[in-house]
């Protein structure tokens, strides 16, 4: 059984080289982090962007706000699905530990909308079968689809860098 996490966020697997690269290769003014948790990205990448960057947070449970002081992280947080939400013409969309959140087919609906508006994103998954409910009282913490590497890059095209780290990977893609 794979380590449980103790609090909503991504596990950390190939984060810090994500963030090295993000660093290197993007250094996006803007960014999208879908689905943000405790805000564990923007914790990650303040300190490596420019001042002038802006992180926004697209979180779908109202709670997580306060909860992890997500007001304090990110230059805006917006309250919304991200099935539901239209803009996504970021420099860079994360997509941190959510893929697995929602159902394949509404997952390949949305990556067209990403792929036709942001310039880079992000996918951090679980890539073995991972079983998950509701969790901190949050009915969108379950796990809908589960994927394995081969279906992450077959589903959502070829990365520019990838990297598997025990259960999780971390793809990074360009459009």
């Amino acid at each position: 059984r794979p380590l449980r996490r103790i609090m909503p966020g991504s596990f950390e697997g190939a984060r810090p080289e994500v963030i090295e690269f993000v660093k290197t290769n993007i250094n996006p003014r803007t960014v999208l982090d879908v689905g943000p948790g405790k805000g564990t990205y923007a914790d990650a990448l303040r300190p490596v962007l420019s001042e002038s960057a802006t992180i926004h947070g697209l979180e779908v449970f109202p709670p997580y706000v306060e909860m992890f002081d997500l007001e304090s992280k990110y230059d805006r947080v917006i309250i919304g699905n991200m099935l539901e939400h239209e803009t996504y013409d970021y420099d860079l969309v994360i997509f941190g530990d959510v893929m697995e959140h929602v159902h394949k087919h509404e997952a390949v609906a949305l990556w067209e909308k990403v792929k036709s508006q942001a310039k880079w994103a992000i996918i951090a998954c679980p890539v073995i079968v991972w079983e998950q409910g509701a969790e901190f009282g949050n009915e969108h913490e379950t796990h809908l689809h589960h994927y394995d590497m081969e279906e992450v890059i077959s589903t959502f095209g070829q990365p520019v860098w990838h990297k598997r780290v025990v259960e999780v990977a971390s793809f990074i893609f360009k459009f």
